[in-house]
């Protein structure tokens, strides 16, 4: 089993930064050898070459609904692309970028999973709300619940 969590987003677009700040803090957690953490940053193409060699992707991205409190928590399969066709802070949005990195790589994910939280304010600045802040800790332990659920082999 290879899982590989990708972050994407700007840390100089206040809440935007929210799945890189994600990252680092799964940097500090002992994770199994087969978890593999992916920066991509700004550039959601970035995936096309994350997505091959991977039993199980987990895409981490701030997801703006604008039907929840700042800060929740969301959780979507790769099936479920539809919906979040507008929902990305990105030129192209990260279910479609995903989709078409699977139907490039000779060798994709058997499972997607998308994670996020809904931002409260996206625009200069580095430091995120504290909404989102707050939500942090549950992203994060969503992300180790995905990867709890896995075994090596």
């Amino acid at each position: 089993m290879k899982v590989k969590i990708v972050a994407i987003g700007n840390s100089y677009s206040s809440d935007d930064g929210l799945a890189l700040v994600a990252l680092r803090e799964l940097r500090k957690v002992k994770l199994p050898k087969w978890v593999k953490l992916v920066e991509i940053g700004s550039d959601p193409l970035r995936i096309l070459k994350e997505v091959k060699g991977c039993d199980k992707l987990i895409v981490l991205d701030a997801i703006l609904t604008g039907r929840a409190p700042p800060g929740t928590l969301h959780k979507f399969k790769l099936s479920e692309v539809e919906e979040l066709r507008k929902l990305t802070l990105h030129r192209l949005d990260i279910g479609t970028v995903t989709k078409l990195a699977l139907l490039l790589t000779e060798d994709p994910p058997r499972e997607v999973i998308i994670l996020g939280l809904e931002p409260k304010r996206i625009g200069p600045g580095s430091s995120l709300s504290e909404e989102v802040l707050n939500g942090l800790r549950k992203l994060v332990k969503e992300v180790l619940r995905e990867i709890s659920t896995l075994s090596y082999g």
